[in-house]
């Protein structure tokens, strides 16, 4: 049997706090890409919530840290 969690992200494999961890967050994009992976925050391919009973629209808008933001999309 092997020593490997069964539900470990494949980047976490052969993880080393020392090496592996700067390469995982050495840009904020890496770092993003990484916590989207993983479901820790959304990605724009997320299945959004719902609102009103209706699932909520992503938006391109540059004022938030992703550049985009679910809005309902019964309130346009």
């Amino acid at each position: 049997m092997s020593g490997k969690h069964p539900n470990l992200h494949p980047k976490l494999d052969n993880f080393n706090i020392f090496n592996s961890f700067a390469e995982l967050v050495s840009s904020e994009e890496k770092s993003i890409s990484f916590l989207e992976e993983i479901d820790l925050i959304p990605s724009r391919q997320s299945t959004p919530p719902q609102c009103c009973g209706l699932p909520m629209l992503v938006v391109s808008d540059t004022r938030y840290k992703f550049n985009w933001v679910w809005r309902c999309s019964s309130k346009g």
